[in-house]
């Protein structure tokens, strides 16, 4: 919100997008574990990333409110796919004797690092007067997370 309020949006413009993300991120979750039934969870994984990869990209070079706006939307439902796909991951990957130890280390973990992010990104712009910084960290991220998606293989059983 507050970087959309300094590229010049309104801040009921700038709250719009920001609603959306979660209530978009519903139609990932949902679409995600349709999908997941049909396509392999490393597939639909790779796809998210490239997803959130584009939004991010379009969240970074527009100026216009629509596509404000179908960032939020695309960004909201890689998020929420993604979601998905990191329980199913471990799963698949670990299966049951290990699913619950990782996910207990895995979600702290998350849950931290999505409550720092804000404030991580507001001390950069305190201290450097801009966001890009901020944003290139998320950007380098979620590719990290689509490399790592791309080449993911489950363990070959002894």
């Amino acid at each position: 919100v507050a970087y959309l309020n300094d590229i010049g949006f309104s801040p009921i413009a700038s709250a719009m997008a920001l609603s959306l993300v979660p209530g978009m991120s519903i139609l990932g979750r949902l679409g995600f574990g349709l999908l997941g039934t049909k396509f392999q969870v490393r597939q639909l994984a790779i796809a998210s990333f490239v997803v959130q990869l584009a939004a991010l990209t379009i969240l970074l070079t527009t100026k216009s409110l629509f596509f404000i706006y179908i960032y939020a939307a695309l960004f909201g439902i890689s998020y929420g796919a993604l979601v998905v796909a990191l329980p199913i991951f471990i799963g698949a990957y670990y299966g049951r004797a290990y699913y619950s130890q990782i996910l207990g280390i895995i979600f702290p973990l998350t849950i931290v690092a999505e409550a720092a992010g804000p404030l991580m990104a507001g001390v950069i712009h305190d201290t450097m007067g801009t966001y890009m910084p901020a944003f290139a960290t998320i950007i380098g991220f979620s590719g990290i997370g689509l490399i790592c998606a791309f080449f993911a293989r489950p363990p070959k059983l002894a």
